[in-house]
């Protein structure tokens, strides 16, 4: 995610990609805040302890995150796990569906919120 920085002084001021949990998480706090509001409209409870919830969301809430093969000729490089490449590192594979990599993947926020508003 590109993000525009401004530091006191105005060194280093600029644009810096930030990812990983360091943007997922905000984003996500952000998502599930939106349906807390829609919850609270429709006269229900804040979601509260998400995971019984989040897994009880249909898979079209989600982008699939599913390995990624780019590059031509020696470039080749396929992404299939969070492997730590040239470091011995095992990794865990990156397949459809649920995995330990990705999970479910991204929410699609609009189907996530949605999801969320209508749980019991």
């Amino acid at each position: 995610m590109l993000t525009f920085i401004g530091f006191l002084g105005g060194t280093n001021n600029g644009y810096y990609i930030i990812g990983g949990t360091s943007a997922a998480s905000p984003q996500l706090a952000g998502v599930v805040a939106l349906a807390n509001q829609v919850r609270q409209q429709n006269g229900k409870q804040s979601i509260g302890y998400l995971e019984p919830v989040l897994y009880q969301l249909p898979a079209s809430a989600f982008n699939d995150t599913v390995p990624l093969t780019f590059g031509t000729g020696a470039g080749v490089t396929t992404l299939d796990s969070n492997e730590q490449y040239s470091t011995g590192i095992p990794g865990m594979a990156t397949t459809s569906g649920w995995d330990l990599t990705t999970g479910f993947g991204s929410p699609k926020a609009a189907l996530f919120v949605a999801g969320l508003a209508a749980a019991p």
